[in-house]
């Protein structure tokens, strides 16, 4: 029996990574959705083992310093993480192991692959990767190739499967073909400001153009959080957003 193969789907939260992973799961047999570890209380139906592996802080902390976890973070004081034991046993029994990841970059994405892939290849469509300097060192591997001013036409099936890529040069139109076994996409987000298009002044990505005060070009309307345009976009720089729109509206309202 051939060992499995282990694929990251990756995508910014709400963009249904689940549902499309559960259905997979559920019309091919030879797939396993990844259970990550956290510490958060288990909500009503779910069962350990099943949803998650529900462990105390003390436990995953443990795990963390014994290099028990493929990935792992800690978001609103809890950890949540992928355990290697899962991960290696599904993969030991032939199984295609999905991990469902959320808002790292491209590059991030493609360093932590680098691991454990013979080969990686990371698709960008322009000449230039947008990703900080810090992932230049992570990215200098002999197995990460990247290739540039490119996109992805097709997604090439082979047995049920994924066989390789189509891909397509931008600039020259030139189509080549590779294999691979497995496809993760991260490609950015959509911010939801449709709604206040005709109002608000955004950005051609759609983002508002509000600076670090949250100001709107409308007197009393402040952006506030990952729709506000900016060069860095985390927990903390949406947490500090709103922490600077509350006293703008206090200062406001007085």
């Amino acid at each position: 029996m051939s060992k499995g193969v282990l694929t990251v789907v990756s995508g910014f939260s709400g963009a249904g990574k689940g549902t499309v992973m559960k259905r997979l799961i559920q019309k091919y047999d030879d797939y396993a959705l990844s259970i990550s570890v956290t510490t958060r209380n288990p909500r009503e139906g779910e069962r350990d083992g099943i949803e998650y592996f529900f462990k105390t802080k003390e436990e995953v902390e443990a795990m963390i310093e014994n290099d028990e976890f493929l990935e792992y973070a800690r978001y609103v004081d809890n950890y949540y993480g992928t355990p290697r034991f899962y991960v290696e046993e599904m993969l030991a029994k032939g199984k295609n192991v999905l991990v469902i990841g959320g808002g790292d970059t491209a590059a991030g994405d493609a360093a932590f692959l680098s691991a454990m892939c013979k080969k990686v290849y990371l698709i960008h469509r322009r000449d230039r990767l947008r990703a900080s300097k810090s992932y230049e060192k992570k990215l200098d591997k002999p197995n990460i190739e990247i290739v540039f001013d490119t996109v992805t036409d097709e997604i090439l099936e082979k047995d049920g499967k994924v066989g390789g890529l189509r891909l397509r040069n931008v600039k020259t139109d030139e189509v080549c073909e590779i294999e691979v076994n497995g496809v993760f996409v991260a490609v950015g987000n959509v911010p939801a400001t449709d709604f206040v298009r005709d109002i608000l002044d955004l950005d051609e990505n759609g983002y508002f153009m509000a600076g670090e005060s949250t100001k709107t070009n409308v007197p009393g309307v402040f952006a506030a959080g990952d729709c506000r345009k900016k060069t860095l976009r985390q927990i903390v720089t949406a947490a500090a957003d709103g922490a600077v729109a509350a006293h703008g509206v206090e200062e406001y309202l007085s």
